[in-house]
């Protein structure tokens, strides 16, 4: 627990000498100097470095660590010995691209560990600093929320979460659309955000925003009904072998914070509807989750539309108006989502990243 304390308070400083500097301003302003030819500017210099040390606590306690998360050495660690060995464990080209790479250049699967999550940090954290209207308020809901624990298990989806959102906030469709496929190179699931680039890019007013509700809660039973024949088809189909319920501490936060969205929508603010969109997403994924009861399967969904709450809630608490108004809006997910983590991480053992031990 201390590690982690640790690195999420020395995170939290950094990141707070980043957003007051000079260089913070020019970067989320895009303010540039013209200069002829290529030159390297003091000023973009020291916005690397000042990002460089906001995110090296919590890079260093992901990529040294030795068997925290669920899947460190069932599944990463062997499949890179099965790599080692001549063998190609995974469908996804790229990641399988990288864990040949690494056995070839004769390095051992830390260097795996320490390329992913520089990978997951830094697009978490250009996410959080580059469009987030609270960025220290964003990076405490990265660890409360416990997206930072769920990277040091599902190491795959989270580099395809972490790259493919970006797509969301491009002004091309091309663009997005290439980088969706990038990101599907390490895990096929980034392929979905082809529907939630759609989904963030369409919006409606607030009375549009309700019917919308209302239509996708009807669709619920629908969409179940169609996912379970679609999965048939696919490896996938051993999710529908057995039920393991669901999570209804998952199903009361994504229902407050989009009832937050819903009172405090703002009709002017098109990145706030297309949040609030996503939003309603999760919050549909949850309840076909009752009606399918497969947390499992159902979470590998939620988390890629989840995670672009690192963008709403600052949103949502600066579209509070009024000193109450704005304290319930800020502290309502963060005391949620604590006691989530803090059964489902610490005291159930979820994911398995207690206790912390580093690898060397």
């Amino acid at each position: 627990m201390a590690v982690y304390l640790i690195a999420f308070a020395l995170c939290l400083l950094t990141s707070y000498a980043y957003v007051s500097s000079k260089e913070y301003a020019q970067y989320k302003n895009q303010i540039t100097v013209k200069r002829k030819g290529f030159c390297i500017t003091k000023e973009a210099v020291l916005r690397c470095a000042f990002f460089a040390l906001a995110i090296f606590p919590i890079w260093f306690i992901t990529a040294f660590r030795y068997d925290v998360g669920t899947d460190y050495l069932y599944t990463y660690v062997n499949f890179f010995e099965i790599t080692q060995n001549g063998g190609a464990p995974y469908d996804e080209i790229g990641f399988q691209f990288l864990n040949s790479l690494l056995a070839h250049a004769g390095l051992g699967y830390v260097w795996l560990f320490a390329i992913t999550g520089a990978v997951n940090v830094i697009a978490s954290f250009h996410l959080i600093f580059k469009y987030s209207e609270k960025p220290l308020y964003s990076i405490a809901i990265y660890f409360i929320a416990a997206i930072f624990f769920n990277t040091l298990n599902n190491v795959r989806q989270y580099l395809a979460i972490t790259i493919g959102v970006l797509a969301l906030f491009q002004n091309r469709h091309w663009k997005a659309v290439l980088i969706i496929l990038f990101a599907s190179l390490f895990h096929f699931s980034a392929l979905l955000y082809l529907a939630v680039y759609v989904a963030y890019k369409i919006t409606f007013k607030r009375l549009g925003f309700v019917i919308l509700s209302v239509v996708g809660l009807a669709l619920v039973p629908i969409l179940n009904f169609v996912l379970d024949r679609v999965l048939l088809g696919t490896k996938y189909a051993y999710f529908l072998n057995y039920s393991d319920g669901f999570s209804f501490l998952t199903l009361l936060i994504n229902g407050v914070i989009y009832l937050l969205s819903f009172i405090f929508y703002n009709n002017r603010d098109k990145s706030f509807r297309g949040l609030a969109n996503l939003q309603l997403v999760t919050l549909l994924l949850c309840v076909c989750s009752v009606f399918m009861q497969n947390e499992e399967l159902w979470s590998r969904f939620i988390r890629m539309t989840a995670y672009t709450q690192l963008l709403l809630l600052p949103k949502i608490a600066n579209n509070a108006k009024g000193t109450f108004a704005k304290t319930v809006a800020i502290a309502t997910p963060v005391v949620l989502y604590a006691i989530y983590t803090i059964y489902v991480i610490y005291i159930i053992g979820g994911l398995e990243v207690f206790p912390y031990q580093f690898i060397f």
